[in-house]
C-alpha cells in the first residue's frame, strides 16, 4: 500500500505547526486573515488617537473614552439588528466588505469637511472594528476546526495576529509623515478587502464555517448583574479578583492619558501625523517586548516567584515609571510607562489574573468570570475617564500630564496592598479548594502555578484521606508536575491511590525508570486486580519495551486479571500470532458463563473497550446480554467508548432499550453515537415485525439527538397506528422544540395529526355521549371509562402538537390552566387559545375547550364533522368495530354484561374479521358468545378456565390500588400477568420472608395472620405490593380460606410494568399519598440542614453538598448513596429574588429544596408557615401529579434546589432501583 506524500504547504510550515493531509491551505488562509486584519486594525488604532487630539485636544480625550464605553453595547446591538438579513454563513465576509467600505468612508470624510465630530466617530469605529475583527475570527476558527485540530492549529494562525499588529504599526509609524495620515486609511482599507476575499475562499472550502452567529461579538455567556453582585457579596476571593481588575483598568487609563497629553505637547496638537507615528513607535515596541516577556518570562516569573510576585509586576512598574515621569519631562518617559504597561499587562498580569480564577468552583467560576472580566472592566475604565477630567480639566485641579503621576503613585499604593491580600485570599482559597475538591484537573493544564501552591499539593499527598491525596495526585499530573509525585505512594493503603501513581509512573516512561521500577516490579504482585493491571502498563513503558513484548508472558498466567489485560494488549500487536492467541483467551474468558468466571467476564468486558481490533467487536455482543447486570452494563459501556464506526453495536443496544436495568445505559451509548444513529434508529422504530415495547423507546432516544433527521423521523412516527408510539413521538418532538428550537419542523405535518388529534378527541366525546348521556347506560362501565380516558389521552395530544406549533410554555399554561377549578382561570385560557389560534386548528380545538352545555358542544361538533347522534345499539356496533383494542373488548364486556344480543353478529364478524394480534378482543368476543350460547349452569364451570383479560382488567379497576390507573395500562397488566388457582389452606405468603411475587386476588377469600392477630381479605384486593415496593419481608402468612384465583406477576415483571407506563406509578404514588394522607397538610415538610452544610452551602454549592441536601430532607432520609446521586444530577440551583412568586396556585408542581433564605407558604384553609434551610415543598404534589394547590412567595432571598416533575419522572422510568426506593420511602412515611 502506498502512502500518501505530504503536500509541499504542509512540509514548508512543518518547523511550526503539525498540519495533516488537507488542512495546510485553509490554516494558511486563516493565518493570513488574522495577520491583515490585525494589520489593517493597528495601522488606523494610533491615527485615531491623533487625529482627536489635533481636533479636539488630548484633555478631551476622557470623555469620548468614557462616552464609548456607555454606548458600544447599544452600538453592537444596533450591529446584530443591522446583519440580522444576512444569511449567517456570510455575515463575517459581509462585516469585512462593510469595514472597508467604512474606512473609505471615513478617508472621504476628513479630507473633504474635517469636522470635529469625524473624530469622534472615527474614534468609537475603531472600538467597533477591534471588538468585531477579533471575535469574529475567533468564531470562524471554532467553526472551522474540531477541539482535536485545535490544540495543534490554534497556535499557529493566532501567531498571525501578533506579528499582524506589530507590522500595523510599524507601517504606520515608518509611512505616516511621508504620506500622511489620512491616506494611511486607504492602506488600511485596502488591506481590509483582502480579508474580505480570504473570508470568502474559506467560506466556499469549508462547509462547518459560519455555522455559529457571528453577531455576538465578544458576548460570553454569564449571570445577569443582580446575580453576579450577589455572587461577589458571597465570595471574599471573587471580591479581590474585581479589585485587581478594576485598578489595572484605572492605571492603563492613566498612563495612555498621559502619553497622549505628552505626544500632544511635544509634537503639536495640530501636527497629526507625527503624533500618529509616534504612537505608532510605541505599538511597535509594546508589541515586540511583550512577545518577549510572554514567551521568556511569564512561566518562569509564576514558576519560581509565585503569584504574589507576579501580582506586584505590573503595579510596581506603573509606580517606577510615575516617579520617572515626575522628574523628567522627555516624551520618551510616558512612551516607556505605556510600552512596561501595555507588555506586562498582556502576559505577567494577565496570566496571574487567570491563575487567580482556579482555586474557584468551576460552576461559580464561569458564571462570575464573564462579568468581572469584561464588566468591572468597563465599569473601572469609566471610571477612571470620569477621575482623569476631574484632574485635568480647568474646573477641576488642572493638572498636567507630569502631576498625573501623583494619582498614579496613590492607587499604586491601594492596588499593592490589594495585590498582597490577593496573594493571601488565593492560598486560603486554594488550600480549600483542594480540601472540598473544586478545581478540575483539566483547568490546571498549560498553567503554571508559584512555590507555595505546589507546596501546598505536595503536602497533601501525605493526607490520611485517599479522596485528598489522589485528588492532589490529578492536579500535580495535569500539570505536568509527576515528578513530585513519590514511588512510596506504592506503598499506600488505598488500592486506587496505588493504582493512580502506576498511572503516573507509566506518564513519565522511560526517564523515570531507575526511581520507579524496583517499586513497579513488586507491584505486579499487588493483591488488588486493578493494581496489577496498572503495573503492567507501568513496567512496558519504564522499560521503554512495545507492550506487547511486555505482556507476552502475562498471557497464559494464573492470574485472569493479568491474562486478559495482557490479551487486551497484544490484541493490537502487528504479529498475526499474538492477535490469534489474545482472541482465543478473550473468547474463553467472556464465553464462561457459569457464576464463578462472572469476575473474569466483567474484567474482559472491560478490556474490550480498549481494544481497537475491528475483529475483537464481536465478543462484546454476548457480554451484553450478560445475565449478570454488572457484565451488560460493562459491555455497553465499552461499546459506547468504541463508537459506531460499523453500527454492530446498534442493533444489540436498540433491543436492550426493552430491559429496564439496562436500557438507561443503551440509551446513552446510542446518544453517544450522534447523528450517524438516527437512520437505524429509525428504522427499528418504523418495522412494524420489531418488538412493540423497543418501538416504544426509540422516540425517547430520538428526542436526545436533536437533528433534523431526528425530527423526520418522529415525523414519520406519527402515522404509525400504535397510539402509544405516537405519544412517546410527539413528547420526542417536544423535547427537541425546547432544547434545540432552531431545527425546524414541518408545521404541515404537524398541523395534519393535529387535526386528526383533535377529531379523535371529539369521536371519543360524541361516543360516550351517545351512550351515558343520551343512551342513559351506567358510567360507572368499563367502556364508559375507557372513552374518557381515550378523550382526554387525544386532547392531551392535541395540545403537545399546538406546542409544536406555538410557544410550549405557553401551551402548557393554558393546558394547566383549563384544568383549574377556579372558572375564571379558565375563562382566561380560553380566550387566550381564541386569539391565538386561526382558521380550522381554531375551530377543533375550541370546540373541545370551550366552556359550553355537553348538548350544545355535541350539536355543534356534529355540525362541524358532518357526524350525527347514533342510538345505543349503532354506537355499540361501531365500538365493537374499533380500532383501540382495549375498547373494542370494554364494547364486547358492556354487550355481554346488558345481554345486547341483537349485536351477536357483530361479535361473531369480529371473530372472523379482527386482526389475530388482538387477543383481548378476540378473548372477550369468544367469552362474551360462550356464556350467551351455554345455560346458567355451565357458568361455575367456565370460571375454571383463565378469565379473559377484559375480566380481569374489570376487576382490577375496582381495586383502589388501580383508581388511577388508565384502562389500557389494565389491559396489559392482565395480559402480563399468570392467573394461579389455589385450593383452601394453600399458602400464598410466608410470615418473615421476601416475596418473590406480587398478587392481586380476583375471587376468593385469604386469612392473614401476623403478630397482632389473623385479618380476612376478600377479592379484590392486592397482595405483597406494598412489601415488594418497600423490599420489605412479609409481615403475616397469607393462606388460601377457600379456593382462590389471582393474577401473579414477579417482582420484576412489576417494577418493569411501573417503569414503562410513568400514569401506572402515578397513580400508586397518588393512592399511597392519598391513603395514608399525605396530601393533607404537608406541602411543607420541615428538614434539618447541619450547621456546617449551611456554611458550605452559603459559599459555594459542590455535588457532594446536594447529596447531603437531599438527604436532609425527612422524605429522603433513607434513600441509599446511589438513589441520591441520582436525584442530584436533575437538582437545579436557583436564586430567587424576594417578592417573586415560586410556585403559583393552581400552576404544575415541582420539587423545592431550600438552601437559604425564606419562603413563606399559604395553604387553600388558610394557613401561613414559613419554608427556611433544609425544608421541601412541593414533594406529595409533583409525585402525585395533582396541582398545587397553596401559593409559595419568597420572603428573603432564597437559594434552593429545584426538581422538575418532568425530569423525575424521566428518570424513575431509567432507574426501577431508585423508582423503587420513593415507593420504599413513602411507604416508610406514611407508617
Amino acid at each position: 500500500m502506498s502512502i500518501a506524500r505530504p503536500s509541499f504547504l504542509s512540509r514548508l510550515l512543518h518547523p511550526v505547526v503539525q498540519l495533516r493531509e488537507g488542512e495546510s491551505t485553509t490554516a494558511l488562509l486563516m493565518f493570513l486573515y488574522s495577520f491583515l486584519a490585525m494589520t489593517s486594525y493597528n495601522i488606523v488604532k494610533p491615527i485615531t488617537r491623533s487625529e482627536f487630539i489635533s481636533s479636539l485636544g488630548a484633555d478631551n480625550l476622557p470623555w469620548v473614552q468614557f462616552g464609548a464605553g456607555v454606548l458600544i453595547g447599544f452600538l453592537m446591538q444596533g450591529y446584530t439588528v443591522l446583519m440580522k438579513p444576512v444569511p449567517r454563513r456570510w455575515t463575517i465576509p459581509v462585516t469585512q466588505a462593510g469595514m472597508a467600505g467604512l474606512l473609505l468612508l471615513f478617508w472621504f470624510l476628513f479630507t473633504t469637511i474635517g469636522a470635529d465630530w469625524i473624530a469622534v466617530a472615527f474614534y468609537v469605529l475603531a472600538l467597533i472594528l477591534g471588538i468585531l475583527l477579533i471575535s469574529q475570527f475567533w468564531t470562524l476558527a471554532n467553526d472551522v476546526y474540531d477541539p482535536r485540530q485545535a490544540k495543534r492549529i490554534f497556535g499557529f494562525i493566532g501567531g498571525g495576529a501578533s506579528l499582524g499588529g506589530a507590522t500595523g504599526a510599524g507601517l504606520t509609524a515608518f509611512l505616516v509623515e511621508s504620506l500622511g495620515a489620512k491616506q494611511m486609511l486607504l492602506v488600511s482599507a485596502a488591506i481590509m478587502g483582502l480579508c474580505f476575499f480570504i473570508v470568502t475562499v474559506i467560506m466556499k472550502r469549508e462547509k462547518a464555517a459560519g455555522t455559529t452567529d457571528a453577531t455576538k461579538a465578544g458576548d460570553e455567556e454569564g449571570v445577569s448583574s443582580g446575580e453576579a453582585i450577589q455572587l461577589l457579596r458571597s465570595s471574599r476571593h471573587l471580591q479581590v479578583i474585581a479589585l485587581v481588575i478594576a485598578f489595572a483598568a484605572v492605571g492603563a487609563a492613566i498612563i495612555e492619558q498621559q502619553l497622549n497629553m505628552a505626544a500632544s505637547e511635544a509634537k503639536g496638537a495640530a501636527n497629526s501625523d507625527a503624533i500618529a507615528a509616534f504612537l505608532a513607535q510605541v505599538t511597535v515596541y509594546l508589541s515586540l517586548i511583550g512577545f518577549v516577556i510572554q514567551v521568556g518570562l511569564t512561566s518562569r516569573i509564576h514558576r519560581v516567584m509565585g503569584i504574589g510576585f507576579a501580582l506586584l509586576v505590573l503595579p510596581m512598574s506603573l509606580g517606577t515609571t510615575a516617579v520617572i515621569m515626575l522628574f523628567n519631562r522627555a516624551l520618551w518617559a510616558p512612551g516607556l510607562a505605556r510600552v512596561l504597561d501595555t507588555s506586562l499587562r498582556y502576559t505577567v498580569d494577565k496570566t496571574s489574573r487567570e491563575v487567580l480564577f482556579l482555586p474557584l468552583p468551576s460552576e461559580l467560576k464561569y458564571r462570575a468570570k464573564p462579568f468581572i472580566d469584561v464588566t468591572m472592566d468597563r465599569l473601572a475604565k469609566g471610571l477612571g475617564a470620569l477621575l482623569i477630567l476631574v484632574l485635568i480639566k480647568d474646573w477641576g485641579f488642572g493638572w498636567d500630564w507630569q502631576q498625573l503621576s501623583y494619582a498614579s503613585l496613590t492607587m499604586v499604593g491601594l492596588w499593592v496592598m490589594t495585590a498582597m491580600l490577593a496573594r493571601r485570599e488565593y492560598l486560603r482559597t486554594f488550600r480549600r479548594s483542594i480540601e472540598q475538591q473544586d478545581v478540575m484537573p483539566a483547568d490546571l493544564r498549560g498553567t503554571t502555578l508559584g512555590p507555595k501552591s505546589i507546596e501546598t499539593l505536595v503536602s497533601e499527598l501525605s493526607h490520611p484521606e485517599p479522596r485528598r491525596v489522589l485528588y492532589a495526585i490529578d492536579l500535580l499530573d495535569a500539570m505536568d508536575k509527576r515528578l513530585l509525585v513519590t514511588p512510596l505512594l506504592l506503598a499506600h493503603e488505598s488500592a486506587e491511590i496505588r493504582a493512580r501513581t502506576l498511572g503516573v509512573a507509566e506518564a513519565m516512561g522511560m526517564s523515570a525508570a531507575d526511581r520507579w521500577l524496583p517499586r513497579v516490579e513488586k507491584a505486579l504482585k499487588d493483591p488488588d486486580a486493578a493494581v496489577r493491571i496498572a503495573a503492567v502498563g507501568a513496567l512496558a513503558a519504564l522499560r521503554g519495551q512495545a507492550a506487547a513484548d511486555v505482556m507476552r508472558p502475562f498471557l497464559t498466567d494464573r492470574d485472569q486479571a493479568l491474562s486478559i489485560v495482557a490479551a487486551s494488549a497484544l490484541a493490537s500487536s502487528t504479529q498475526a500470532d499474538d492477535v490469534a492467541a489474545a482472541e482465543e483467551r478473550l473468547r474463553r474468558f467472556s464465553s464462561d458463563t457459569r457464576d464463578q468466571a462472572t469476575p473474569a467476564r466483567l474484567l474482559a468486558a472491560r478490556a474490550l473497550g480498549d481494544v481497537t481490533n475491528p475483529a475483537f467487536r464481536p465478543l462484546l455482543v454476548p457480554l451484553m446480554y450478560d445475565s449478570n447486570v454488572e457484565v451488560a452494563l460493562a459491555a455497553i459501556e465499552s461499546a459506547g467508548k468504541l463508537g459506531a464506526q460499523d453500527f454492530l453495536f446498534v442493533p444489540p443496544l436498540v433491543s436492550l432499550l426493552r430491559n429496564r436495568r439496562l436500557k438507561s445505559a443503551a440509551r446513552q451509548v446510542l446518544v453517544g453515537f450522534g447523528d450517524p444513529v438516527v437512520a437505524p434508529l429509525a428504522y427499528f422504530m418504523l418495522d412494524r415485525e420489531e418488538d412493540i415495547w423497543v418501538r416504544r423507546h426509540v422516540p425517547s432516544t430520538l428526542g436526545l439527538l436533536p437533528f433534523p433527521s431526528s425530527v423526520a423521523a418522529l415525523l414519520s412516527a406519527l402515522e404509525d397506528s400504535d397510539g402509544f408510539l405516537k405519544f412517546k413521538a410527539v413528547s420526542a418532538l417536544e423535547r427537541i422544540r425546547r432544547t434545540a428550537p432552531e431545527i425546524a419542523i414541518d408545521a404541515a405535518v404537524v398541523t395534519r395529526h393535529l387535526h386528526a388529534e383533535a377529531g379523535l378527541a371529539y369521536s371519543a366525546l360524541t361516543l360516550h355521549h351517545n351512550l351515558f348521556v343520551a343512551g342513559g347506560l351506567e358510567t360507572e362501565s368499563l367502556l364508559a371509562r375507557s372513552l374518557a380516558e381515550k378523550h382526554q389521552r387525544r386532547l392531551g395530544r392535541t395540545f403537545q402538537l399546538l406546542g409544536l406549533l406555538n410557544s410550549p410554555s405557553d401551551i402548557a399554561a393554558v393546558r394547566h390552566s383549563l384544568n383549574d377549578s377556579d372558572p375564571k382561570v379558565r375563562s382566561r385560557g380560553i380566550e387566550y387559545l381564541d386569539n391565538l389560534l386561526a382558521g380550522d386548528v381554531r375551530k377543533r380545538v375550541m370546540i373541545l375547550v370551550e366552556d359550553m352545555p355537553a348538548e350544545e358542544r355535541i350539536r355543534k361538533g356534529n355540525v362541524m364533522y358532518r357526524t350525527r347522534v347514533r342510538d345505543v345499539e349503532d354506537t355499540m356496533a361501531q365500538l365493537l368495530h374499533d380500532e383501540d383494542e382495549s375498547i373494542a373488548a370494554a364494547a364486547v364486556l358492556l354487550v355481554e354484561s346488558r345481554g345486547m344480543w341483537s349485536l351477536a353478529d357483530d361479535l361473531e364478524h369480529v371473530l372472523a374479521h379482527r386482526d389475530a394480534k388482538d387477543q383481548h378482543v378476540f378473548q372477550a368476543a369468544s367469552w362474551a358468545l360462550a356464556a350467551h350460547r351455554m345455560p346458567a349452569d355451565k357458568r361455575r364451570e367456565l370460571w375454571q378456565e383463565p378469565l379473559p383479560s377484559v375480566e380481569l382488567a374489570d376487576r382490577l379497576r375496582r381495586l383502589p390500588l388501580f383508581e388511577y390507573t388508565q384502562v389500557n395500562e389494565l389491559f396489559r397488566l392482565a395480559r402480563l400477568g399468570r392467573q394461579a388457582r389455589f385450593e383452601a389452606g394453600r399458602v400464598l405468603y410466608q410470615r418473615g420472608e421476601q416475596p418473590r411475587t406480587v398478587q392481586f386476588l380476583l375471587d376468593g377469600l385469604v386469612r392473614a395472620t401476623g403478630a397482632s392477630g389473623t385479618v380476612e381479605i376478600a377479592a379484590p384486593a392486592p397482595l405483597a405490593v406494598e412489601e415488594v415496593l418497600e423490599g420489605s419481608p412479609m409481615p403475616a402468612t397469607m393462606t388460601a380460606a377457600e379456593r382462590v384465583i389471582s393474577l401473579v406477576l414477579t417482582n420484576d415483571e412489576f417494577l418493569a410494568l411501573l417503569a414503562e407506563n410513568v400514569e401506572l406509578a402515578e397513580g400508586l404514588f397518588r393512592l399511597m399519598i392519598h391513603s395514608h394522607r399525605l396530601d393533607v397538610g404537608h406541602t411543607l415538610i420541615h428538614g434539618t440542614v447541619t450547621p456546617e452544610l449551611k456554611e458550605r452551602v452559603s459559599a459555594d454549592l459542590q455535588p457532594v453538598d446536594r447529596l447531603l441536601l437531599l438527604q436532609s430532607s425527612p422524605l429522603l432520609a433513607h434513600a441509599t448513596a446511589a438513589q441520591l446521586w441520582k436525584l442530584s444530577a436533575i437538582a437545579r440551583p436557583v436564586t430567587l429574588a424576594a417578592g417573586t412568586e415560586v410556585l403559583a396556585r393552581g400552576g404544575e408542581a415541582a420539587i423545592l429544596i431550600v438552601l437559604g433564605g425564606s419562603l413563606r407558604v399559604d395553604t387553600p384553609d388558610g394557613q401561613a408557615a414559613t419554608a427556611t434551610a433544609g425544608d421541601v415543598i412541593g414533594m406529595y404534589e409533583t409525585l402525585g401529579g395533582s396541582r398545587f394547590d397553596a401559593a409559595v412567595t419568597v420572603l428573603t432571598t432564597v437559594t434552593a434546589l429545584k426538581l422538575e416533575r418532568d425530569s423525575l419522572f424521566e428518570l424513575l422510568a431509567d432507574h426501577t432501583d431508585l423508582l423503587q426506593g420513593v415507593f420504599s420511602i413513602l411507604l416508610r412515611r406514611g407508617k
